[in-house]
């Protein structure tokens, strides 16, 4: 019934059934490469599952933008080239770069994944709906702020702040435990480069004169720049609040774990005393007949409990 889902033969089997049926034949007949390929291929699936987690969150942003900017009597906030440019230049830059994200520091201290689980499972759903929505209400407000205020170059206000959000976007997916500035800002040079050498662009768009006739977009102040910058931070450290409130959940759980493996190891041992059953360390009862014994012994119902105690402990 427990079947494994993979199977591994050394390079030294003389048999060639066992090559022939196993998944994996270690070539160095060293185990210790079963956990440099396992640390890899999380590495892999969870730089897979940060990619999906960023286009589909900023290409979500771009259609809750189009469709709800109508709804609350605004015009349409972006044009057919001003979508082309999202898409190929700021979600496709920071995106191909988050293959070279580094593995995690708490990788291998992670259970196994299920193999039948979702690839938007672990919030990866819920973070693309929200984190899109959020995303675009910062840029449907921006939208409404300088229609409200007569600015004639709203639409490059609109198209600035949404491709920067992006990229704030790209900075704090990097990692769904670790913060930014414990993870190391320059820890993946080329991501770093490519949102440098995006927002490079973007700034070219506004203030090249031969860009602005292709992308109809206009100069902006450096207030209003500013302006941009600083609502586009908001879906930065949005994610990074996150991260902070996932982190408190699962202390709470674990500890909440800990406290209910006690009481039963407790009450296991309370049923014990009142049977009349020694439910102490045999190291004391072999000291009372003048004999000591390092290794405590656990009445086998008690030990699989004090094992899930000492793991419990250290996740609190």
């Amino acid at each position: 019934p427990n079947a494994p889902d993979t199977g591994v033969a050394l390079r030294t089997n003389r048999t060639r059934v066992r090559k022939e049926a196993a998944h994996l034949v270690l070539l160095d007949d060293n185990f210790a490469t079963i956990v440099n390929a396992v640390k890899e291929g999380r590495r892999i699936f969870d730089n897979i599952r940060r990619f999906v987690k960023y286009i589909m969150t900023c290409n979500g942003a771009e259609i809750w933008t189009i469709f709800l900017a109508p709804l609350l009597g605004m015009p349409i906030p972006l044009l057919p080239i001003h979508i082309l440019w999202i898409n190929l230049v700021t979600d496709g830059l920071p995106a191909l770069t988050l293959a070279n994200e580094k593995a995690e520091a708490d990788v291998m201290k992670r259970p196994p994944r299920p193999s039948g689980e979702s690839l938007f499972a672990d919030g990866v759903g819920y973070h693309i709906v929200w984190v899109g929505l959020l995303m675009a209400a910062v840029t449907l407000v921006t939208q409404a702020w300088s229609l409200q205020n007569g600015l004639s170059h709203w639409q490059t206000m609109v198209f600035t702040v949404l491709a920067l959000s992006q990229l704030g976007h790209v900075l704090a997916v990097r990692s769904d435990r670790t913060f930014l500035y414990r993870q190391g800002i320059f820890s993946n040079l080329p991501l770093i480069g490519s949102v440098v050498l995006t927002f490079l662009l973007q700034l070219g768009l506004i203030y090249i004169p031969a860009m602005n006739k292709v992308f109809h977009t206009q100069p902006l102040s450096w207030q209003e720049l500013l302006f941009c910058i600083g609502m586009s931070l908001i879906v930065f450290h949005a994610v990074e609040l996150e991260k902070y409130i996932r982190k408190k959940l699962r202390k709470r759980k674990a500890r909440h774990l800990w406290h209910q493996a006690k009481r039963a190891v407790d009450a296991y041992r309370t049923v014990g005393l009142q049977r009349g059953k020694n439910t102490q360390p045999r190291s004391r009862q072999f000291k009372r007949r003048g004999k000591s014994k390092k290794s405590p012994y656990h009445p086998p119902h008690t030990q699989s409990n004090i094992f899930t105690i000492k793991i419990l402990k250290n996740l609190v």
